[in-house]
């Protein structure tokens, strides 16, 4: 590998600066296009091809490798830019300190201009600059400062988590798919449990979802994910299970979902009272209708996340359905026996 005007950048750094051993490396360089197609024939372009980023593997690892650039004005996520031999205005134009990390190969060293290394041994995520600006810029990076603070395990710095609260709003300016993206990757870690945290702090949840979770319904959640998360069940139930505790109906956020989603989403909130209800020994006529259905083995799921949430033992609700139901084969629950 050619590693001449080339540098390691971003997560990378952080990462191996923190213990961790990364397999995913960005770079970035102030060779052209044409020259890095020479060098990795087998380079691939992505994203908008005037950024000239391309991507390739070896072996285990992934990299991408980006042109030196700096941003000349910002229109929605995408900004306009201009490449650079700079490195320094490269990673000026980069959201957070603890992200705008170089490693240099041939000084063997690290590059360090916004005191991020500070930042990682402090653990807090700090915008370079005026964070109000750096959000303004571009939106997205709200839910990837909370996202970020969640995975490292790190706080908020106070001017960050101001600017979210103050600018949260206008998270609606961007697009479904993109919020959504970053929901489905904070609710999908194992750091989900923080970012739920996170997300009702910074106020996130109450302009997105119009929900607030108090000091009770946020140990609900909290409990409940935790299950889904120990137990890698279905990502959908995880909204389910959030609504479900916040009393909210799928129009909260159906903005956010494709159609067999919502129509699997609406199944399970619309059918796991029900299930309770006739478990205790209510009758209720439309139970047939809900084993019936193909995605009961997912209602299941999100009734014994709501029971470990709840403080009750998730595997008494296969006693129930035996004794209720003795010719159903039922799912099996996610803790086993």
């Amino acid at each position: 590998m050619c590693i001449r005007d080339s540098y390691i950048v971003g997560g990378a750094v952080r990462d191996s600066l923190m213990g961790r051993t990364p397999t995913e490396f960005d770079m970035t360089t102030n060779l052209e296009g044409k020259i890095v197609r020479m060098l990795f024939p087998d380079a691939k372009l992505v994203h908008p091809p005037g950024y000239q980023i391309f991507h390739f593997k070896r072996g285990e690892y992934s990299f991408e490798l980006a042109r030196m650039r700096r941003d000349i004005d910002y229109s929605g996520r995408h900004s306009q830019v201009e490449f650079t031999d700079e490195l320094k205005e490269d990673l000026t134009r980069r959201d957070f300190t603890v992200n705008a990390l170089a490693y240099d190969f041939q000084k063997k060293e690290i590059i360090d201009l916004f005191e991020g290394k500070k930042d990682i041994a402090n653990r807090i995520i700090r915008s370079i600059g005026d964070p109000v600006v750096r959000f303004q810029e571009d939106k997205l990076r709200m839910l990837r400062a909370i996202r970020f603070a969640a995975k490292l395990n790190f706080k908020l710095a106070k001017d960050v988590e101001e600017a979210i609260k103050r600018l949260s709003p206008q998270l609606l300016l961007l697009s479904s798919e993109l919020i959504r993206r970053e929901l489905d990757r904070m609710l999908k870690g194992k750091y989900r449990l923080r970012a739920v945290g996170l997300l009702n702090k910074t106020s996130i949840f109450l302009k997105l979802f119009s929900i607030r979770l108090d000091k009770k319904r946020l140990a609900l959640v909290v409990r409940s994910l935790y299950y889904l998360y120990k137990y890698q069940a279905d990502l959908i139930i995880s909204y389910a299970t959030i609504l479900y505790w916040c009393q909210k109906k799928i129009e909260a956020i159906n903005l956010f979902l494709k159609k067999d989603e919502r129509k699997l989403l609406n199944y399970l909130l619309s059918s796991v009272s029900p299930l309770f209800h006739f478990l205790s020994g209510e009758e209720r006529m439309e139970i047939v209708q809900i084993v019936e259905n193909p995605h009961f083995g997912l209602l299941v799921t999100m009734a014994e996340a709501l029971m470990y949430g709840g403080r009750k033992n998730p595997k008494l609700l296969r006693g129930r359905i035996k004794i209720k139901l003795p010719g159903l084969d039922a799912p099996p629950l996610m803790g086993g026996d």
